[in-house]
């Protein structure tokens, strides 16, 4: 398997970077999302915080509970999932711990949801997680995931990673919500990462060094847009295909492309007016997860409206596409009908005529 150095992930990275918050739907203790903080974290000196559910609650969507401090109703029975903290029964949310079994404090769960992890994120714990930076600071940028299991199309409403996402996107901060089509579920402390689970922590790491270069990318492209990350009230939908080598081969993050695409929430639901070379559409979720596009090792790109989950504006995504451009050439947006091709294409951005 091959990873880009970390020195070439640095150079990405702004001068100030953002406050981050990480979160989930599969539960504090997943080993993807302990691979990505971490990798994105080594990458960059940055400030983060993780606020997860303590159990799996996929399928989610936004729900939230009205309770302010979680809701004990969907309290776990013993730990919280994979073992990852120090008894969960009568809480409503705590530290994670460390590998040694320590708690770290910059990890929490949640006994609620994936939105209601995100809302206590926000509210309860940034003060705390930022603190040596200054008094009552907030996320600047969420990212949810990599979840287990692609959440393209019609699931899109359904997920609670991107519904995470969606709530911070509605408080006004950038969200970037990843799934992965790998749907195997493993926690980070699992005894047999170097065993029988072993491919789940391959497809963890090429997962996340996928999603750090993207995040870093679109900080970086921040100082030329005002400090802005995304367009306002959108948030980013990511789905990597599987990377299971026996299957896809795609164990390599120099083998994957990045395919500009829409969510199809329904039949009814169109394209937007974007055009990326000579294409006459951008493709669905589902076009760039069908089973033939995934032993192509293609990751789908998408806009979402954060309000309504609808289609995002052609203005938005080509703020994005401006975002993205001249980014590196091993990971280059591509015409969908032009795949067949091998390298990057010479302009793989929107007509603008």
């Amino acid at each position: 398997m091959r990873f880009l150095p970390l020195l070439a992930f640095a150079s990405l990275c702004r001068a100030k970077n953002p406050r981050i918050i990480f979160s989930n739907d599969d539960g504090l203790g997943s080993l993807n999302l302990f691979e990505f903080y971490n990798t994105l974290n080594s990458s960059g000196t940055f400030d983060f915080l993780v606020s997860a559910p303590c159990d799996d609650k996929s399928g989610t969507a936004s729900r939230d509970t009205s309770d302010p401090e979680g809701d004990l109703r969907t309290t776990a029975q013993g730990e919280c999932r994979f073992n990852s903290t120090h008894g969960a029964p009568g809480k409503r949310h705590g530290h994670g711990i460390k590998k040694d079994g320590s708690e770290d404090a910059s990890l929490y769960w949640v006994n609620g949801y994936p939105a209601t992890s995100m809302r206590l994120g926000i509210d309860n714990f940034s003060s705390n997680a930022f603190s040596r930076l200054g008094s009552n600071l907030k996320p600047e940028l969420a990212l949810t995931g990599v979840n287990y299991g692609s959440n393209g199309d019609s699931t899109v409403s359904i997920s609670g990673t991107v519904g995470a996402a969606r709530y911070a996107a509605k408080r006004g901060i950038p969200a970037i919500g990843f799934s992965g089509s790998f749907g195997r579920h493993v926690g980070w402390n699992d005894p047999d990462l170097a065993g029988k689970n072993s491919d789940a922590l391959s497809v963890a790491k090429t997962y996340a060094g996928l999603a750090t270069p993207l995040v870093l990318q679109i900080i970086k492209a921040a100082d030329s847009r005002n400090g802005t990350y995304l367009p306002k009230g959108t948030l980013m939908n990511v789905n990597f295909p599987d990377a299971t080598l026996s299957w896809t081969g795609c164990n390599d993050t120099s083998k994957f492309k990045w395919v500009l695409a829409y969510a199809k929430l329904t039949n009814t639901t169109a394209a937007p007016d974007v055009r990326q070379g000579n294409c006459s559409r951008i493709p669905t979720e589902g076009e760039v997860l069908s089973k033939d596009s995934q032993k192509k090792c293609l990751i789908s790109v998408s806009m979402v409206n954060a309000e309504d989950l609808g289609v995002a504006s052609v203005n938005d995504y080509n703020a994005v596409l401006e975002s993205l451009k001249g980014w590196g050439s091993w990971a280059c947006l591509l015409c969908f009908p032009k795949l067949a091709l091998s390298g990057p294409q010479s302009s793989p951005y929107p007509n603008r005529d």
